[in-house]
């Protein structure tokens, strides 16, 4: 009788079960991030009950949004974030000058916002940056038909922005104050797998903007080794 092992025959794999296994596992720096944002969001919701202030699912959502792996993650996506809510507005105004008297340009102009905001989002480094812009002016256009009077459809529209600025400052605050830094979440992968180059890249990046270039050389040799792209050179955006 022939053996398996004699037919060149390998136990069947499972990508999907591999790739859910990994996405599942709690390690050290999901289990802080998790935390971080539960307590955050439970923050959010009582000061958001207690001031009064609307919109609370948008307020935690997005903190799930802009929420980072590490602290200069987060705290560029908040910025952004920040930014692109305050654009958001502007241009929804705009958009309701425009369609006041024309319900039936409402439903395109917001298609349109949509696709643009959401194709950067995806074709570009904007990512919830650009997000956040094409859902807050979509969702506010839906206040257009559900408010009776200009004054509270403006009210209205500028309780958006803080419902989606102060949480967002929060998380700023929290990270800053108590997430992880972005050497260490390149040494953590590492421990999980050893010489993967894009995480040696980032951890050389990462000592590069603190100045230590003597860890940084000896990084980077080991990134040289590591690297199988061939001519093609890691950029920044490609890990973030």
């Amino acid at each position: 009788m022939i053996g398996l092992a004699e037919l060149g025959w390998t136990p069947r794999r499972w990508p999907f079960l591999r790739f859910l296994r990994d996405e599942l596992t709690l390690g050290p720096g999901r289990w802080q991030r998790m935390l971080r944002i539960t307590a955050l969001v439970s923050i959010v919701t009582i000061m958001s009950n207690a001031l009064r202030v609307p919109e609370l699912a948008i307020s935690a959502f997005v903190i799930f949004m802009i929420s980072g792996s590490d602290v200069a993650t987060t705290l560029r996506s908040g910025l952004g974030g920040i930014v692109a809510v305050t654009i958001a507005i502007a241009l929804t105004l705009v958009f309701f000058m425009l369609t006041a008297s024309e319900p039936a340009l409402r439903l395109p102009v917001m298609a349109c916002g949509i696709f643009v905001f959401f194709y950067f989002m995806k074709a570009s480094g904007l990512g919830p940056v650009a997000f956040l812009v094409g859902f807050v002016s979509a969702y506010a256009l839906t206040l257009f038909d559900r408010v009776p009077s200009p004054e509270l459809l403006t009210r209205g529209v500028l309780w958006i922005w803080v419902c989606v600025v102060y949480p967002i400052s929060l998380l700023i605050i929290l990270d800053v104050a108590l997430g992880r830094r972005t050497e260490q979440v390149f040494r953590d992968d590492l421990e999980k797998n050893p010489r993967n180059p894009r995480s040696l890249f980032g951890l050389h990046q990462s000592l590069k903007a603190q100045d230590r270039d003597y860890d940084a050389g000896f990084i980077e040799k080991q990134f040289q080794n590591s690297w199988k792209g061939g001519p093609t050179q890691l950029k920044v955006e490609d890990i973030v």
